[in-house]
């Protein structure tokens, strides 16, 4: 056994085998050396394991602050791992630096270590709610390629389906098959081929293809489900998006066979085998077995069912039959006698009658375009007096069946009356062509309508509203033909309403009343004056508003008067906020179909809550409900399998994708931003160029033609209803108050686009791009202003030509610019010339102000107030950042005459405007004078009732509007002279 080794306390350097000199240097040496690397391994070993457990533990308390020491703590010591990176990045995203957040979790995706499943789940934490589930999906890709993990595979299926991306889907299903053998991945392969067929924007070329592959697909798991005899463990739902593609693909021999024979009857419950087997008679020309099919659901299933009448009735008129109106009459008799009551049957008489005219009418227009083909011919003069006596016959028969047509609608009325649904149930019937174009009939009808009224059918309160609504509908043209002046109906229906308010004083408080539809006609005919007289009679327009403000006192919840009033108020040039507060709630899918009616006027006029509240809300709705779509489909695909939704689930996230509101929403909330950080160019170009970054900049900048009819206008106008004497009348209404159409909402967005582009080419110095903006801007600003503005608006516009001073501060910023790189004389002189212009626009656009700001009451002018404060909002700001930047260039010495215009501005805003806002200060002798106006202009309405509690109400209205958008025209006006004051001393 060797001997133990000794230590070397002892004669240092003197061991066997080496030398006195040099061996005992190096021997010291080599010592020291193992001395050193032995204390690294014993520091290395001193550093603690990632305390991993608690810094969850603390994320789960919500305890962010010992989160971030943990996380500083790992970060030094563990700094490779991927994890403790995504600790930081969930830190950043707790404390909502989204920025911060992605970018340490792209890194992660992109270059960290994924053979981890806690990094995966965390990179699932952020990327999940933030809806960036391509880059979820790159990572389980990354991932699955280095593991073959089968959870990997269907994770990545999940993520397509949440991108609501089906293009690659057909792919991934089909390996998720291959490793799990569950059938429910072999399904998705064909069905989102038919999804992509029935959503995407193709040609009915591509569409085929995608069908021809899909279907065969499905075909072959259906008869694999038959030869295993496992047909009842067929989702019902597979087999509907089967039958739809069939039907779709004009399969119908296929589809009826699927249903008759392949598919078992306990299908029938959740998606109506019956009615499927009708509609595929139908649409296969088997007219002998639609007719069957449509009596038997009738008679034996429902009743009620109006799809079935309706295909009955269409039916037997395309069968040729010699006297359908017999035999639909003979079988529909028969079921109101068995089911007296369901309406349904009693709907079907009206249509069947209405069939028989349509038919004679078509029968009539092409004999007259026959004849006039051939009234040249001589031989065919014996066969026309034939024809005469054929046609006096048709009279007689249309004449016949007119009045068939309008007992039956008085009779349905009769029975029905008493139900909200009729006046619904009826309308359609009465405003088609054959009756409107009947005056004799109309006449007749408004008779038989009157009897109704004195029938003793009696003061049932919705048969009252709907026998009104009734006679509005015909009773109120024939009025208004017969040479009733507008005003006269008006104040006759205003009267008619007070009276059945009395009447109805005492029913419970509820949204509606049967008068209603009585104080919404009278306020739209006053409007209708209004329009009429050039937009100069202001009479009818408060006239209007208080027969609004009568309604909402009776009805104090009725949502068509409350936003009746806020555009009547519109177009006063005030904005009506409160009433958001007290009697509209805006919830869910409003914030992308009605906001429209309020939020660009709510910004114009500096409500700045109500404005920060809508954006709020509308950015929370799109980014829950994108979110929301992608959960449901993934859903439906885990879980609930109700395949036939998901088409609608598309449908839906497309409208949110290309919404116009949600446009304008973002636009007006970045226009905000340069409104409030114009005098701070650091602040503003941080702000900006965020929007630079998001996925979507190109869409936000978007400015052609092609992308703006690509745009989904949601507006839901249901809730509106309009009561012209005819339907020009009513589009006339409704542009007025809701505005032209989806083309002037497109300029607008183009407008604001174009704004915001040129506020970030100015910033960046881009000249050039300026220039080909500046051109558009004009066009589309000019074009925009004369379609939504009035007469007087338009000559006040005229008169002072607002838009004047960006046209030239914009004009002057690129000619200063140009001029700095290469400078001449020329230069020199237009841009004196340019300078001398905008002080000219300035001082004309305040002499307009000082002249017209009061009215000769010592009211302010509500209108030329709104164009002051676009002013504010949307130019001003422009000049602050223009004068920013050339002052951060030092180029501010350029313009010989800067002083002077600033000076012009400063003046103007701190002093003068200041002297009209006074005018305010004192509130009671302000309201009392608004009072007298409202007084002196309604004269014609405000006698007929106790009008005083509603001239208060208006006053206040008008009054609180005014008011805040002054203070919110000086607040800003002030904050932009501060800074110039400051630019001053500068220089």
């Amino acid at each position: 056994m060797p001997p133990k080794r000794k230590s070397n306390k002892k004669g240092k350097g003197k061991g066997r085998g080496r030398g006195r000199g040099k061996g005992k240097g190096k021997g010291k040496g080599k010592q020291k050396n193992t001395k050193k690397q032995n204390q690294q391994k014993k520091n290395k070993k001193k550093v603690p394991p990632p305390k991993i457990d608690q810094i969850i533990n603390e994320f789960n308390k919500f305890n962010l602050e010992k989160a971030d020491k943990l996380i500083k703590l790992e970060e030094t010591n563990h700094p490779e791992l991927s994890l403790i990176k995504l600790f930081r990045g969930l830190w950043h995203f707790r404390k909502k630096r989204i920025r911060d957040a992605l970018r340490i979790y792209d890194e992660v995706a992109t270059k960290g270590n994924l053979k981890e499943e806690l990094v995966l789940t965390y990179l699932h934490y952020v990327y999940e709610p933030l809806k960036e589930y391509a880059k979820l999906r790159k990572a389980y890709e990354k991932a699955f390629a280095e593991s073959n993990n089968t959870r990997h595979l269907q994770q990545i299926f999940d993520c397509y389906l949440k991108e609501l991306n089906f293009d690659n889907l057909p792919k991934i299903s089909d390996q998720c098959y291959k490793k799990t053998k569950n059938g429910d991945y072999l399904f998705w392969s064909p069905f989102s081929m038919l999804i992509n067929e029935q959503s995407k924007e193709i040609s009915e070329e591509e569409k085929k293809k995608l069908r021809k592959v899909a279907l065969p697909q499905l075909e072959k798991i259906l008869n694999e489900k038959i030869q295993k005899k496992q047909l009842l463990f067929l989702s019902e739902e597979f087999v509907q998006v089967y039958l739809q593609g069939l039907i779709r693909d004009q399969q119908y021999t296929k589809a009826l066979q699927l249903i008759e024979k392949t598919v078992p009857r306990k299908f029938k419950i959740t998606w109506e085998r019956d009615q499927q087997l009708l509609e595929l008679y139908y649409l296969s020309g088997n007219f002998e077995k639609t007719i069957k099919m449509a009596q038997y659901i009738i008679l034996i299933k429902d009743p009620d069912n109006l799809v079935a009448f309706r295909t009955l009735i269409k039916t037997v008129f395309e069968t040729n039959k010699k006297n359908p109106i017999e035999f639909l009459m003979k079988f529909i008799k028969q079921i109101q006698k068995k089911f007296p009551k369901n309406r349904a049957s009693f709907i079907a008489t009206i249509e069947t009658y209405q069939k028989k005219i349509e038919l004679i009418n078509a029968q009539t227009k092409e004999k007259e375009e026959n004849e006039n083909e051939n009234e040249n011919e001589k031989e065919k003069e014996k066969e026309n007096e034939k024809e005469n006596e054929k046609e006096n016959e048709k009279e007689n028969e249309l004449e016949e069946y007119l009045n068939y047509y309008l007992e039956s609608i008085i009779h349905y009325i009769k029975t029905w009356g008493n139900k909200i649904c009729c006046f619904r149930d009826v309308d359609g019937y009465l405003k088609k062509d054959f009756i409107l174009q009947n005056e004799e009939f109309q006449k007749k009808f408004s008779k038989s309508i009157e009897f109704l009224n004195k029938e003793s059918l009696l003061n049932i309160e919705e048969e009252l509203e709907s026998i009104r609504c009734v006679k509005r509908t015909l009773g109120l043209k024939l009025e208004l033909r017969s040479g009733v002046s507008l005003i006269d109906s008006s104040l006759e229906l205003f009267k008619e309403y007070c009276n059945d308010c009395v009447q109805f004083r005492n029913l419970e408080s509820t949204e509606r009343r049967p008068c209603d539809d009585l104080i919404l006609i009278s306020s739209q005919q006053f409007l209708l004056k209004y329009i009429k007289s050039g937009y100069s009679n202001e009479s009818d327009l408060y006239c209007s508003l208080i027969s609004m403000h009568k309604g909402l006192e009776e009805s104090p919840y009725h949502f068509q008067f409350c936003l009746q009033l806020v555009r009547l108020y519109k177009l006063m040039g005030i904005m009506h906020h409160d009433i958001f507060e007290d009697k509209v709630e805006i919830k869910h899918i409003y914030y992308d179909s009605m906001t429209h009616v309020f939020v660009e006027d709510a910004f114009d006029l500096g409500f700045v809550k109500l404005v920060d509240d809508t954006i709020e809300g509308a950015r929370k709705f799109h980014s829950s409900a994108r979110v929301d779509v992608g959960s449901s489909v993934s859903s439906i695909a885990q879980q609930t399998r109700k395949y036939s939704m998901v088409a609608g689930l598309i449908e839906f996230a497309k409208k949110l994708e290309k919404s116009a509101q949600f446009e304008s929403i973002v636009l007006i909330d970045y226009m905000k931003k340069v409104s409030q950080l114009a005098t701070d160019l650091n602040k503003l170009k941080m702000s900006l160029f965020i929007l630079e970054d998001v996925n979507d900049r190109e869409k936000m900048f978007e400015t052609s033609e092609g992308h703006f009819n690509s745009l989904s206008h949601n507006y839901d106008m249901d809730v509106l209803r309009f009561w012209g004497s005819n339907t020009d009348e009513n589009k006339l209404l409704n542009e007025t108050l809701y505005g032209k159409n989806n083309v002037y909402k497109n300029i607008y967005l183009k407008r604001e686009k174009l704004i915001l582009s040129m506020i970030l080419e100015i910033i960046k110095l881009n000249t050039t791009k300026i220039k080909l903006i500046i051109q558009d801007l004009k066009e589309n600003t000019l074009k925009l202003f004369l379609s939504e503005s009035d007469d007087e608006e338009k000559k006040i516009y005229n008169e002072s030509n607002i838009w004047n001073p960006l046209w030239q501060i914009v004009d002057l910023f690129v000619l200063v610019m140009e001029n700095d790189k290469e400078s001449n004389e020329e230069n020199g002189k237009k841009i004196t010339l340019l300078a001398n212009s905008l002080k000219d626009s300035l001082n004309n656009i305040y002499q307009i102000i000082k002249n017209h700001l009061l009215n000769k009451d010592k009211t302010l002018n509500t209108k030329l107030l709104n164009l002051i404060s676009t002013f504010v909002n949307k130019i001003f700001p422009i000049i602050m950042i223009i004068l920013n930047v050339l002052h951060s260039k030092k180029l501010l010495s350029k313009i010989s005459q800067f002083n002077e215009i600033v000076n012009q501005l400063i003046t103007f805003w701190n002093e003068d405007f200041i002297l009209y806002s006074e005018t305010m200060q004192n509130k009671k002798q302000s309201k009392s004078n608004i009072a007298n106006r409202i007084s002196s202009l309604a004269k014609p309405i405000i006698t007929l009732f106790d009008s005083d509690k509603v001239i208060e109400n208006m006053s206040n209205i008008i009054y609180d509007s005014q008011n805040i958008t002054l203070n919110y025209i000086l607040k800003q006006s002030s904050a932009y002279a501060l800074h110039l004051k400051k630019i001053i001393k500068q220089l």
